[in-house]
């Protein structure tokens, strides 16, 4: 459903965005932001922020990513968000429409996308065990104990985490104690 309504952002004009924009975060509890940037360099955003004399969406990741893709849903880094604390991600497409040509995006938050991990896993039959998730570069990006999640000040790598034991666990199968004192085994797939 996301990718409908990330599409419809780009073909809307400044009022029906901000309504527009108003219906998916209400909708979408994962949904923290939702904004269009165009290819003149111009940003609407619908949040109030206003962008510095000489910021150019054109230079942003999630702008440059999605028109190297074509049209192709874009997956970004997970990063923390400078103003909340909140762990995100970026989808992005990018659309031409003839009239208008741009990026539509939306900012979702980590833990209300995959919270519910930690709940699905609770009521298996394996209820000792958790999940948790990492980026493709190795960077942790939700588990259920908090003080392995990235902060601002602190963007957590596997590798570095409980002595490296997660990585050679999943290297070697090499057993561990977890954060809770338990016995444990990581899968990756």
């Amino acid at each position: 459903i996301l990718g409908v309504d990330i599409m419809k952002l780009g073909d809307a004009g400044t009022e029906e965005f901000i309504n527009l924009r108003t219906t998916i975060t209400d909708k979408h509890d994962e949904v923290a932001m939702a904004y269009v940037g165009f290819s003149d360099g111009s940003l609407l955003n619908g949040s109030g922020w206003v962008p510095p004399e000489g910021w150019d969406c054109r230079t942003r990741g999630w702008y440059t990513q999605a028109v190297e893709k074509n049209g192709e849903v874009v997956y970004g880094e997970p990063y923390v968000d400078s103003s909340t604390g909140d762990v995100m991600i970026t989808i992005s497409k990018y659309f031409n429409n003839g009239d208008k040509e741009g990026v539509a995006s939306l900012d979702l938050l980590i833990g209300t996308v995959f919270g519910g991990l930690t709940d699905i896993v609770a009521q298996s039959c394996y209820s000792d065990d958790y999940a948790f998730i990492m980026a493709q570069n190795g960077q942790m990006v939700y588990q259920p104990d908090k003080a392995s999640n990235p902060t601002p000040e602190n963007l957590l790598m596997v590798e570095y985490l409980l002595g490296g034991a997660y990585t050679r666990n999943i290297e070697t199968g090499e057993t561990f104690i977890d954060y809770n004192g338990v016995e444990s085994v990581a899968y990756s797939y």
